[in-house]
């Protein structure tokens, strides 16, 4: 019964924090506005997992929370689970893991690698844990409890969206796309020339009255090594794969001093990155249509469970009332910048 699971879980961890308190760790965050408690068993698996979220910490400890994130390093217990043992009642494969829940869709697990963790949507409690001495993945390292985090969001009425986001004088601009599009290209090059950042691969939407705002997340983006001399600034800061199948290394944006994060921003314009074979950038406006096509899919591929037909209408109700270009990514990749400030522009006249 994935309860009786989800429990034994939760009295471990009790456990392990009442034995092992000098490397119990605690710390507080703002998820969309809404308070999150994570305590974390083990001094270098807090270290590495608190690190995408810390431009959202709090600094003060909270008292009441709208989620509690329960994890620990896995030592001598007994739940150690596998890829064939780990079934909350429904389960498919996914990101190379395994995603399950509970029939009545309460319990929300995912099992990767050498890890294991599981959302009570009731309870608004994620507990979990991580194989003893195994390094994470870079997903893990950059993006930790992903798959959770995408239902937990969306309970509140906040779609994942896989997009990088920035901001310049406090307006937002989308750039949707998949792998090796041009999208993290888009918010390094325009970090590095003074934007604001909120996210490199995937950013909270949240629509109200035809608002459209738009959450960090992650702080994290994810670069290819040969990648890396794009942008020689950041790569002191870049934090290399740890397992030999990985080929792209971590920055944590929020590290670098001379990069800015916030927590939202509202989405005034949406640029979709297309490499082209010219040196210079430029911009198209594009149809919503063309921008749904291309918005859509990527972020119904990466989001698990697969996003519903109300995740597709906000999505639609996005393009519709945000105007969206075409971004030509020449090889002149720091004009880049400066044809999203023209797009701020346009929209501003």
């Amino acid at each position: 019964m994935p309860e009786i699971f989800f429990q034994e879980m939760c009295n471990t961890f009790a456990q392990l924090r009442d034995e092992l308190t000098t490397s119990h760790c605690e710390q507080c965050f703002y998820f969309a506005g809404y308070p999150v408690k994570m305590e974390i068993i083990g001094d270098n698996l807090a270290k590495q997992i608190v690190r995408p979220f810390s431009h959202l910490q709090c600094q003060h400890v909270l008292t009441e929370c709208e989620l509690k994130v329960c994890l620990w390093d896995e030592q001598q217990t007994d739940l150690y689970s596998t890829e064939k043992t780990f079934d909350l009642g429904k389960r498919w494969e996914a990101h190379e893991g395994i995603f399950s829940s509970s029939t009545d869709g309460r319990y929300i697990g995912f099992w990767y690698r050498h890890s294991l963790t599981i959302l009570d949507r009731r309870e608004q409690k994620i507990v979990g844990y991580r194989k003893k001495q195994q390094p994470l993945s870079r997903y893990e390292m950059s993006k930790p409890f992903f798959v959770l985090l995408s239902v937990w969001y969306h309970d509140r009425s906040i779609q994942f969206l896989h997009a990088g986001l920035v901001a310049y004088n406090g307006r937002g601009v989308l750039f949707p796309g998949k792998g090796s599009s041009g999208k993290s290209t888009s918010v390094l090059v325009c970090v590095g020339e003074g934007f604001q950042c909120l996210g490199d691969d995937f950013i909270g939407l949240q629509i109200t009255e035809n608002e459209f705002t738009g959450y960090s997340i992650f702080n994290s983006a994810c670069v290819a090594e040969h990648h890396l001399q794009n942008f020689p600034a950041f790569a002191p800061y870049a934090t290399k794969a740890a397992l030999p199948v990985e080929d792209k290394s971590t920055i944590f944006l929020s590290e670098i001093t001379t990069c800015e994060m916030l927590s939202k921003v509202p989405i005034c314009a949406i640029a979709m990155p297309k490499i082209v074979d010219a040196e210079k950038s430029t911009i198209k406006r594009a149809s919503p249509t063309q921008t749904l096509l291309r918005l859509a899919p990527s972020t119904m591929f990466f989001i698990i469970p697969r996003p519903d037909k109300q995740a597709l209408d906000r999505m639609t109700t996005l393009v519709k009332g945000v105007p969206a270009y075409w971004l030509e990514i020449g090889r002149d990749l720091q004009n880049i910048a400066h044809k999203v400030r023209d797009i701020l522009c346009e929209e501003v006249s």
